[in-house]
């Protein structure tokens, strides 16, 4: 009777041991891979998202900054046409209010 408990016991403890075994061989085993799979799964299965996410970021997260990233550009890509924006622009909005002004 009592090495039927002890076997029974040691069955118990063979079960208990193999329920955990494939977790514990995954972690031991795959960490460099578990550590990158994210970014894996993400590019394999978005790849289409990928391809326009940094855009729509931009447009979520920059939205304040969008308004006036035309004239940042231009500021860096020629000063001297940023030199007369300025009066660029407030021809194009005089032009806006002469337009409400007939409309009105």
């Amino acid at each position: 009777m009592i090495a039927i408990s002890i076997f029974s016991a040691a069955i118990v403890a063979a079960i208990a041991r193999s329920a955990v075994f494939p977790a514990v061989l995954l972690a031991v085993m795959l960490r460099r891979l578990l550590a990158v799979l994210p970014a894996v799964l993400l590019a394999v299965m978005l790849r289409g998202l990928l391809a326009v996410l940094p855009a729509v970021l931009l447009a979520v997260m920059l939205r304040g900054f969008l308004a006036i990233f035309p004239a940042v550009l231009l500021a860096r890509v020629d000063r001297r046409l940023f030199a007369i924006f300025p009066a660029m622009l407030l021809t194009e909005i005089d032009g806006l209010f002469a337009n409400i002004t007939i409309v009105l």
